[in-house]
C-alpha cells in the first residue's frame, strides 16, 4: 500500500512537471535537499528535533514576477514531547508533494508560499505513547519560503506548518482513550537547497 501511494504521488509530480515543461519554455528540473528543526505542538511540553528532506523540484515562470515550483520529496520530521515525566522522541517519515508560488522582487530575492500534501510512510517513537495506528496517514500543510536565487542554485529558508491533526482525533476508539498527542500539529523551520539541471 505504501509503495502504491508513493508511486501515485511520484506520478502526480511527473504530470505536474510535464505540464509545466510543456506550458512554460523557461521551466527547469532539479534536485533538492534540506535540514532544519521541527517540533510537535500539543498540550505536552515539547522540544524541537533535527529534520531532513530530499527529493526533486521543477520551477517555471508564470509571469515576469511570479514562479511556480512543484516539488516531491521524502522527509523526516517530528519532535520530542514529555509525557508522564518521560521524554519521547517522535519521528514521522512521509512522502510529500509541494507547490510553491513565489513573487520575485528582483533576479535574486523571492518570497513564496503554497500547500503540501503528504502520506506518512513510517512513525517511530522512542517510547510508545500512542499506537502507530492512531496517526493520520494523510496530511495537508502550508510552506512559506524566502529564497535567494544564484544561477542554477536556489537557497530557501522555509517555515512548514501542518494544517491537519497528527492523530485521528475523530475516530471513536481514539476519542474514548487517553491520547497524549490529541489536537497536535507539526511545524518547524528548515534550510532547503535546490540545484537545477541546465
Amino acid at each position: 500500500m505504501n509503495n502504491k501511494i508513493f508511486t501515485l504521488s511520484f506520478l502526480c509530480f511527473l504530470i505536474c512537471v510535464l505540464m509545466v515543461e510543456h506550458s512554460f519554455s523557461q521551466a527547469s528540473l532539479g534536485i533538492k535537499a534540506g535540514g532544519g528543526l521541527f517540533n510537535i505542538k500539543s498540550s505536552l511540553k515539547s522540544e524541537a528535533i533535527p529534520s531532513w528532506e530530499a527529493g526533486f523540484f521543477s520551477v517555471a515562470d508564470l509571469s515576469e514576477h511570479l514562479t511556480l515550483q512543484p516539488e516531491i520529496d521524502y522527509s523526516d520530521k517530528g519532535g520530542k514531547v514529555t509525557f508522564e515525566d518521560t521524554a519521547c522522541t517522535v519521528h514521522l517519515q512521509s512522502a510529500n508533494v509541494r507547490f510553491i508560488v513565489s513573487y520575485l522582487f528582483n533576479e535574486r530575492f523571492a518570497l513564496g508560499a503554497g500547500p503540501y500534501f503528504s502520506y506518512m510512510i513510517k512513525a517511530s517513537q522512542s517510547k510508545v505513547i500512542v499506537p502507530k495506528s492512531w496517526y493520520s496517514p494523510f496530511g495537508v500543510g502550508l510552506n512559506a519560503a524566502a529564497s535567494l536565487n544564484a544561477g542554477l542554485w536556489i537557497f530557501s529558508i522555509r517555515y512548514d506548518q501542518s494544517l491537519t491533526l497528527l492523530t485521528r482525533d475523530g475516530d471513536v476508539e481514539i476519542s474514548k482513550s487517553v491520547n497524549p498527542l490529541k489536537s497536535s500539529h507539526v511545524s518547524g523551520f528548515s534550510l532547503v537547497v535546490c540545484v537545477g539541471f541546465d
